[in-house]
C-alpha cells in the first residue's frame, strides 16, 4: 500500500510525507519555520561551476539545461546527505548551510566531508558529459564558519537564509579556489582539528578586511595520522618542556631556531611529531620536509622542499601557478626576487643579468622575507628532518635566516645525527636539544605500554631492556617482534601467553632487528619495499605503478607494508619509510644487480611519467642514473645539476657534479673524452670561483688526457695558464698560454680571455708596464664582445697592474669604471669591491 505523500510546490511531483526535499528538484517540501534573526555559528560553503561557458558554447540549450540539471541534482544529494541546507542557487554556483536549522556541533566537518563528496560526484558526472560533449566541468569551492543571522531574508514571504560575515569569507575564498579546488577558512581550520589533511595556501586578500584570510587547501579526509600507530611517547618530559616552550615564545613573537640532535633509532622525528600535534600549534601554517641522500648536493634542495610545503605548490604546478603563490604571499615581492625564487624551486626560467654572487644573495634575501612575510600573517612551524643529508646552500641559508627569527611568530625544528655540525649551531637564540638514550625506567615502561598487560616477567623485561641501550626505537621494534613471532600472544578474557625461551633469538642490534621485520615482506611486498628504498625520497604511488604495471598489485603491497609498519602514507598521499635507518637497511640488502636495475628503471619511469621532477631535480635523475648502466643519461643529468647550480651560485655544488660527471665520462666506451673534457672545464671554472688550489690541476688533468676537440682543449689551456701565473709558475703558464693562443679564435670572448691571462702572466714574471697595458686591451677585447662580465674583470686587474707600475691616478680611472661596469651587470660584490677602493 503506498504511503501518504506531499506534493513539491515546485514541479508539483508527489514525493514521500517522510521527504523533506523533493527528489526531482530539490525544493523544500515543508517550509521551515522562520527563525526570527537567530544568531547561530554555522559553516558556509559556497561552490561554483567552472566550464560551463565552454559547454554553453557546444550544446544547445535543452542540452545545456539537461547537463547542468544532473550535475547540479548530483552536488544536491551529497550537501543534503550531510545535513546542509541549500541556501540558495546563484547562477553557476550554490550556497549550502551546515548547522544552521540543527543543534549539531559537527558542521564544520559535515561541511568539508560534503566537499569532498561533491567533487566526487560531480567527476562521475563528468564521465558521461565527456563522453557527449568532449569537455568537463569543474568546482571551486569555499568552506569558512563563524557567525551569522539565520532566518527570512528579505520579506515575510522570502525562504531561509543566512547573513553574515562566514557567508561573504566563504565566497572569497571560493573566488581564490583553483577549479577542483577546495579552500577553507581559518575558522572551519580549527573547529575540525586532526580530521582532514590540508595544505596552506597564500593569504586571500578580501575587501574590507584589514589583513589577509589565512587559508588552507582540503585534501582529503585524513587517513595518515590514524595509521602510524605510534609508540607511547615516555621518558622524554624535559624535551617536550623545551620545545613547548620554544612554540610558545614563537607564537608570542619571539621565534628562534631548534635542533634536535641524537642517534639513529632516539626518536628525533617523534618528537617532531609530538611538537605538531600539540594544541597550541593548530592554526600555525606548519610546513615539513626530510632530507634523503639523494639532497646531499641539490642546491637549495632541502629549503625548496619547506617552500613548496609552506606554499602549497606542487610538484607538478606549472611555473604560472607558482609565480601567483609567491606574489600572492609576498605583493611587494621584485620580478628579479620571484625568478630566483622560482629557479631554486627547479622552475626553468631566464634569470636576471646579474653576477652569480648578486643572484645569490638576491635570492637568499628574498627566501628570507618571503618566511618572514608568511610569519606576519600567521604562525609558522618549519620542520626539517635528517638534516645530516640537506645541502650546503640550505644550511648557509638557515643560518643566515637564524637570528631573523627572534622578533617573528616563526619557530624552525632541524633534527640530525651528531657528526653535523651546523652552521646556525653558534647562532644567537639557537636552541639544541641533544638526546640520549632512555633510562632503565622508562625502557621498561615503554616496552609494557607496548605489550599486553603482564605479557613478560620481569626478568624478560630486563632482559629487552639491556639489549636495548635506551634506543625508544629498539624498544618498539622488539614488542613488534615478540608479537609477529608468537613470542607473546595475546587471548581474549585470558593472560597473555608468552615462550619467554624464545627471547634469546632476539637480535641485539636494532639495524638487524630492523632487517629481520623487512625480510618478513616477500613477493609483491618485497618488490614494493626495494623500489620504495631505492626511490628515497617520498614515493608516490603513480611511479610505483608505473615501475611494474600489471605484475605487482602496488596498492594492496603498499597496504601491507603499511600494516607491518615498514612504511606510512604522508599527509601528501605519498609513501616514506617510518626510519631513515630502516631504509638506508633496506637499500644495502637490495643484491648489486637488482639495485642496478631498479635505479635505472625509476630514473625512466621519471622522465616518462613525472617529466616536471626531471627538470626541476636533475640531480635525483642524476643519482639513479650514475647506479645504473645508463652511463649517458647520467652524464647529462649531472651537467644540468652543475648548471642549475651555477646559476644559483651553489658553487660547491656546481663542482661535485661536474666531477661526477667526469668520472661518469670514464665509463663510457673509449673513456668518453669529449665529454670528461667539457665536465672539467666546468668543474675548473667553479674551482677557481672558489678560490680552491686544485683548479690549476683539474685543468691539468683534463689536458692529460686524449682530446680532439680544440675549442676545449683551447678553453682548458687559457684556464690553466691563467691559475698557473696567479700561482706564480711562469714558466708553466707560457707553455699552456702558448698553445692557447695557437687554438684561440683571433677575436671575441675567448680572445679576451686569453689576453687577459697573458696580462697575469706579465705580472707574474715580474713585467709590470707589459700587465697593464695587455691589461688594457683585454678591457677593450671584453667590451668589444659585449661581455661587461668579463671587462669588469679585467678592468679590475688594469686597476691592481696600474697600481703595481706606480701609476696612482689610472688605478683610480680603472676603479672609477669598475663602478660603471658593476652596475651596468648588476654586480653587488663587485660594486662593493670598486667603492671600497674608493674610498680608501
Amino acid at each position: 500500500m503506498r504511503g501518504a505523500t506531499v506534493t513539491c510546490p515546485k514541479c508539483a511531483t508527489e514525493m514521500p510525507v517522510a521527504f523533506s526535499f523533493c527528489g526531482k528538484c530539490g525544493a523544500r517540501l515543508v517550509a521551515v519555520q522562520p527563525i526570527e534573526g537567530e544568531t547561530k555559528q554555522v559553516t558556509v560553503l559556497f561552490a561554483d561551476i567552472s566550464g560551463f561557458t565552454a559547454l554553453a558554447e557546444r550544446l544547445d540549450p535543452e542540452e545545456l539545461h539537461e547537463n547542468m540539471r544532473a550535475a547540479w541534482d548530483a552536488i544536491a544529494v551529497e550537501i543534503r546527505a550531510f545535513n546542509g541546507l541549500i541556501e540558495k542557487y546563484i547562477g553557476d554556483a550554490v550556497v549550502a548551510v551546515f548547522g544552521a536549522v540543527d543543534n549539531e556541533i559537527d558542521h564544520p566537518a559535515r561541511a568539508q566531508r560534503a566537499a569532498l563528496a561533491i567533487l566526487g560526484a560531480l567527476d562521475r558526472e563528468n564521465e558521461r558529459i565527456a563522453e557527449r560533449t568532449g569537455r568537463n566541468l569543474a568546482l571551486r569551492i569555499g568552506i569558512n564558519s563563524g557567525l551569522a543571522v539565520a532566518g527570512a531574508v528579505g520579506d515575510r514571504e522570502s525562504e531561509f537564509g543566512v547573513l553574515g560575515d562566514a557567508v561573504n569569507v566563504a565566497a572569497r575564498l571560493e573566488q581564490a579556489a583553483e577549479p577542483g579546488e577546495v579552500l577553507v577558512g581559518d575558522a572551519t581550520y580549527r573547529l575540525a582539528p586532526g580530521l582532514f589533511a590540508y595544505e596552506p595556501h597564500p593569504p586571500v586578500a578580501a575587501k574590507g578586511k584589514t589583513a589577509p584570510l589565512v587559508a588552507w587547501r582540503l585534501l582529503r579526509i585524513e587517513t595518515a595520522a590514524t595509521d602510524r600507530g605510534r609508540a607511547p611517547l615516555v621518558g622524554r618530559d624535559s624535551e617536550v618542556a623545551l620545545l613547548v616552550g620554544a612554540l610558545e615564545d614563537a607564537l608570542a613573537g619571539k621565534g628562534h631556531i631548534v635542533s634536535i640532535v641524537g642517534e639513529a633509532g632516539l626518536g628525533k622525528t617523534r618528537l617532531v611529531d609530538e611538537l605538531l600535534a600539540d594544541p597550541r600549534a593548530l592554526g600555525a601554517r606548519v610546513a615539513r620536509a626530510r632530507c634523503s641522500p639523494y639532497d646531499a648536493h641539490r642546491a637549495y634542495g632541502a629549503i625548496s622542499d619547506l617552500l613548496r610545503r609552506a606554499l602549497a605548490i606542487g610538484t607538478n604546478a606549472p611555473t604560472e601557478i607558482a609565480h601567483r603563490m609567491l606574489t600572492e604571499t609576498v605583493p611587494g615581492m621584485e620580478p628579479e626576487a620571484a625568478k630566483m625564487v622560482l629557479a631554486a624551486l627547479g622552475y626553468s626560467l631566464t634569470l636576471p643579468a646579474l653576477s652569480g654572487e648578486t643572484r645569490r644573495k638576491l635570492l637568499d634575501r628574498a627566501i628570507r622575507d618571503l618566511i618572514l612575510r608568511v610569519a606576519r600573517t600567521q604562525p609558522v612551524i618549519l620542520a626539517l628532518t635528517d638534516v645530516q643529508w640537506a645541502d650546503a646552500a640550505s644550511q648557509e641559508l638557515l643560518a643566515a635566516l637564524a637570528p631573523a627569527l627572534a622578533g617573528t611568530a616563526a619557530l624552525f625544528v632541524t633534527t640530525y645525527r651528531p657528526d653535523l655540525n651546523p652552521p646556525w649551531s653558534t647562532s644567537r637564540g639557537h636552541l639544541q636539544i641533544r638526546l640520549t638514550p632512555l633510562a632503565t625506567g622508562p625502557s621498561a615502561a615503554l616496552l609494557q605500554a607496548l605489550l599486553p598487560a603482564s605479557a613478560l616477567p620481569q626478568e624478560a623485561i630486563d632482559d629487552i631492556v639491556a639489549r636495548s641501550s635506551g634506543s625508544p626505537t629498539y624498544i618498539e621494534e622488539a614488542a613488534r617482534w615478540l608479537v609477529a613471532m608468537g613470542v607473546v600472544v595475546e587471548r581474549e578474557g585470558a593472560s597473555p601467553l608468552a615462550d619467554v625461551s624464545r627471547i634469546r633469538e632476539l637480535p641485539d642490534a636494532l639495524p638487524m632487528l630492523l632487517l629481520r621485520r623487512a625480510e618478513l615482506a616477500v613477493g609483491p611486498e618485497k618488490r614494493v619495499l626495494h623500489a620504495t628504498a631505492v626511490a628515497a625520497r617520498a614515493c608516490e604511488p603513480g611511479l610505483l605503478r608505473a615501475l611494474f604495471g600489471q605484475d605487482v598489485d602496488v596498492d594492496s603491497a603498499l597496504a601491507s607494508l603499511c600494516a607491518r609498519g615498514l612504511i606510512e602514507l604522508t599527509s601528501h598521499g605519498d609513501y616514506r619509510f617510518r626510519q631513515s635507518l630502516l631504509r638506508e637497511l633496506v637499500y644495502d640488502s637490495i643484491s648489486p644487480r637488482n639495485r642496478e636495475d631498479l635505479h635505472g628503471r625509476i630514473g625512466q619511469v621519471i622522465e616518462s611519467v613525472m617529466p616536471e621532477v626531471a627538470v626541476q631535480q636533475p640531480e635525483l635523475l642524476a643519482n639513479h642514473f650514475a647506479e645504473s648502466t645508463h652511463v649517458g643519461r647520467a652524464i647529462d643529468y649531472s651537467m644540468r645539476s652543475g648548471e642549475r647550480a651555477v646559476a644559483l651560485y651553489a658553487l660547491a655544488d656546481a663542482l661535485h657534479h661536474y666531477r661526477a660527471a667526469a668520472k661518469l665520462a670514464e665509463r663510457l666506451a673509449g673513456g668518453g673524452e669529449s665529454e670528461r673534457a667539457r665536465a672539467l672545464v666546468e668543474a675548473c671554472d667553479a674551482a677557481r670561483a672558489l678560490g680552491h688550489e686544485d683548479a690549476l690541476a683539474i685543468a691539468e688533468d683534463a689536458l692529460a688526457g686524449p682530446m680532439s676537440d680544440d675549442v676545449v682543449r683551447a678553453a682548458l689551456r687559457r684556464r690553466a695558464g691563467e691559475l698557473a701565473a696567479r700561482a706564480h709558475e711562469t714558466q708553466r703558464s707560457a707553455e699552456h698560454l702558448a698553445e692557447a693562443d695557437r687554438l684561440t679564435p683571433a677575436e671575441g670572448r675567448e680572445r679576451a680571455e686569453l689576453t687577459l691571462a697573458k696580462a697575469y702572466l706579465a705580472r707574474s714574471d715580474e713585467r709590470p708596464a707589459e700587465a697593464l697595458a695587455v691589461g688594457r686591451t683585454a678591457v677593450k677585447e671584453a667590451l668589444a664582445a659585449n661581455d661587461r662580465g668579463l671587462a669588469l674583470a679585467a678592468e679590475e686587474a688594469v686597476a691592481v697592474f696600474a697600481a703595481d707600475a706606480g701609476s696612482q691616478d689610472e688605478s683610480l680611472r680603472a676603479t672609477e669604471r669598475c663602478v660603471e661596469h658593476a652596475t651596468a651587470i648588476g654586480d653587488l660584490s663587485g660594486l662593493a669591491r670598486a667603492l671600497a677602493l674608493l674610498l680608501r
